[in-house]
């Protein structure tokens, strides 16, 4: 086994981004950053928005709005079959 000494430390060499290299990087990383938080926004945006309209959906097919639709349809549908 060996043992780990204050000259075992003190020759490690370590190295290190310079100054110029650093600030690159945390303007790249404030760049990411900002990015990040838009994205985020956009997605909590969707997420409601899906909400919204599975709520409307629901409502729509409570009311009975989506059958009668439907009903129409199949109506108009029957009547130019018939006429023709």
């Amino acid at each position: 086994t060996q043992t780990i000494t204050k000259d075992n430390v003190r020759s490690l060499l370590i190295p290190l981004v310079s100054l110029g290299e650093q600030k690159k990087n945390i303007k790249k990383l404030k760049l990411l950053e900002n990015e990040i938080e838009r994205l985020e926004g956009l997605y909590l945006n969707k997420l409601r928005k899906i909400d919204e309209l599975k709520k409307s959906i629901l409502q729509k097919a409570f009311t009975g709005e989506l059958t009668r639709t439907d009903a129409k349809s199949k109506n108009r549908a029957n009547s130019k079959g018939a006429a023709a």
